[in-house]
């Protein structure tokens, strides 16, 4: 009889690490193993592995490898689970000494998009709401038609139905009659049109000089790019505001056209930080008005035709800027500061035509770099910069003045410095 050949055998989970070469047999799985001198590999292939480690469609032999493999042997099989790339091992080991190659994909090709469903229902909520006019061009993508008359009903309606968090209240080309205050009492709302297309027709009286056509009472609230028709020869309050800013911060209102309300822009009582910028506003009483007004940036307006002022702080409105406003043809004053408006900064203004171009009432402002021009080469009326009696301790330098030079009746405590008169 021949001589009987034995391997090394026993129970799987007694297996030592068998040497080079060395053969295994694991009696209750069935399984052989051989020795590799780092490793023992199972002989009989067809292991499947799953993970992320390996991707790629390379198809050329021993491609890929990953650091964390276990001891693999031949013919294992690897699956990428994110994009079902099989790969099967063609050097066994561990580690990156096992090399995989690509097979192919368990998924097949992508098929046909299929038809788009039906659009669900707007959510009450959106952070953009769309509002049109009766005579919108595009009413079909409205949330809100304005019909008949009371159209800042709707309007309102939109704002309060923006979330908690605020949004933009969009308003079509179009006419709207308001007949009562737009009224912004959230944070962070975004009211804006279309430009001079979208126009707000006023149809009523303020109650009272606290109100506006539009009121804004929250932080951080913008109204922008539309124009505001004041109709003032038939809601001639005196009071009347196209736009009324009150006890909050960081309000933008920008690229507006007001005209023929008695006031364009009002702030009123404890308004910080508030930019009022690259508005026109036209034929009224007071251009742009500031009652306690704090830190605001007042740039870039142009401003025309006002039966009293065009820009006007008042009452303690201080640390402002006023930086290059077109401010022509006021009854009274171009730009004017009164009652504790102090540390204001002027600066290249264009002033133009109006009895005061610039009157500072009040102390500690700057007045820099403007340009100021009474009518007619020789105005023997009105004046160009004028400090008032109590104005102290303003600095008045570097302006150019044509027809008319600065008056000083504030005292000696104003300093004057390289204006040029001509």
């Amino acid at each position: 009889m021949a001589n009987k050949i034995q391997v090394r055998r026993g129970l799987k989970s007694n297996m030592p690490t068998l040497s080079v070469g060395e053969i295994g047999y694991a009696t209750d799985t069935r399984e052989t193993y051989i020795g590799t001198g780092s490793g023992n590999v199972n002989m009989g292939g067809g292991y499947w592995y799953c993970g992320t480690a390996m991707s790629g469609t390379s198809t050329t032999t021993g491609a890929y490898s990953y650091s964390a493999c276990p001891q693999v042997k031949l013919g294992d099989l690897y699956l990428n689970a994110s994009y079902g790339y099989v790969y099967q091992c063609t050097t066994a080991g561990s580690g990156t000494s096992a090399k995989w190659t690509y097979q192919g994909s368990i998924k097949g090709p992508q098929g046909t998009t299929g038809a788009t469903g039906a659009t669900g229902a707007k959510g009450a909520n959106a952070a953009t709401i769309v509002v049109a006019a009766s005579d919108s061009k595009n009413t079909a993508s409205a949330d809100y038609i304005c019909t008949g008359t009371d159209h800042q009903n709707q309007i309102n309606a939109a704002i309060a139905a923006l979330p908690s968090g605020g949004g933009k209240i969009v308003l079509l080309d179009g006419t709207y009659n308001i007949t009562g205050p737009i009224t912004v009492n959230k944070a962070n709302v975004t009211i804006e049109g279309m430009g001079n297309s979208t126009v707000l027709q006023r149809r009523f009286n303020g109650s009272n000089d606290k109100i506006g056509l539009i009121t804004v009472t929250g932080d951080n609230c913008i109204v922008s790019s539309m124009k505001i028709n004041g109709n003032k020869t038939t809601y001639s309050y005196a009071g009347n505001n196209s736009v009324f800013v009150s006890g909050c911060k960081y309000a933008t209102i920008r690229n507006l056209t007001t005209d023929d309300d008695m006031c364009g822009i009002k702030i009123y009582s404890n308004v910080y930080f508030a930019k009022l910028i690259f508005n026109t506003i036209t034929n009224g009483k007071v251009g742009i008005y500031s009652d306690h007004g704090w830190d605001s940036v007042i740039a870039f307006n142009q401003i025309d035709t006002m039966s009293e002022c065009c820009i006007l702080l008042d009452q303690t409105s201080c640390r402002n800027l006023l930086l290059a406003n077109r401010c022509t043809s006021a009854v009274q004053r171009g730009i004017g500061t009164d009652n504790g408006s102090v540390n204001t900064t002027i600066i290249a203004n264009h002033c133009y035509f109006s009895n005061k171009n610039i009157s500072i009432n009040s102390g500690y402002n700057t007045i820099v770099g403007n340009f100021c021009k009474q009518t007619g080469d020789d105005s023997t009326s009105g004046y160009s910069i004028v400090v008032e009696s109590s104005g102290q301790n303003n600095l008045v330098a570097n302006n150019l003045l044509f027809a008319k030079n600065y008056v000083n009746n504030g005292g000696t405590t104003n300093t004057f410095a390289n204006n040029k008169y001509n």
